[in-house]
């Protein structure tokens, strides 16, 4: 049996704006990996879904599953606006004159519900997992290079802003060890992997590092 980790948020700002201003939109998302547990421990670490030959593993949910893979290593659940025959993501059409309501409401479910329940994701799992143990976080974090297009595109963009600060009230999420400690990306943290990852996944996402990463040592 396959043990999963979910973890779900209600969206605090774009989203939330847009459900207070219409009827029956729910601005909540929720974020799955599988998990394996350590022998002999109650520490967990993840198995991102897919892998290099097919990076695409994770699935979209509006409540059940679509058929559109999304390039993630976690599955993603939420309240979506669906095209017509549900086979995937409401998406702008090129006969638009301007965003439809329903890419609208996509995108900021995105970059508010679903970034918020992904970095949680992983802060969970940093719980479950002591920073001596070699649990590598970075694995779960989304690479546009392999996410779809359309609005899953600004899903990396919102993702690393928040491992910048622009997470929970600006509090940097705890999600790097350097084998004693989880530590944040403003946190001195001596583990040359680790930086080389994060400035490798960083500028796949096509942010500025120096906007969001302070002095790493």
């Amino acid at each position: 049996m396959q043990d999963w980790l979910v973890s779900g948020c209600m969206g605090r700002a774009e989203s939330l704006r847009m459900a207070l201003d219409e009827l029956g939109l729910i601005p909540t998302a929720g974020v799955a990996v599988p998990v394996q547990a350590f022998p002999s421990s109650s520490s967990y670490v993840a198995v991102p879904l897919g892998d290099a030959a097919a990076p695409a593993g994770g699935l979209v949910f509006a409540y059940l599953p679509l058929p559109q893979r999304s390039g993630l290593p976690v599955h993603v659940n939420a309240a979506f606006a669906v095209s017509a025959d549900r086979r995937s993501l409401a998406e702008p059409s090129d006969d638009d004159k301007a965003e439809s309501r329903d890419a609208r409401w996509n995108g900021a479910l995105l970059r508010d519900a679903v970034t918020s329940a992904y970095v949680r994701l992983l802060g969970d799992l940093a719980a479950l997992s002591p920073a001596s143990r070699p649990v590598q976080l970075y694995l779960l974090w989304p690479r546009s290079d392999h996410v779809a297009a359309g609005c899953l595109a600004d899903l990396p963009t919102s993702f690393y802003r928040a491992l910048g600060g622009a997470y929970d009230g600006g509090q940097q999420p705890a999600l790097f060890s350097d084998g004693r400690r989880w530590a944040t990306v403003s946190d001195s943290v001596r583990n040359d992997d680790l930086v080389t990852y994060l400035f490798s996944y960083l500028l796949t996402a096509y942010l500025q590092l120096s906007s969001i990463v302070p002095s790493v040592l």
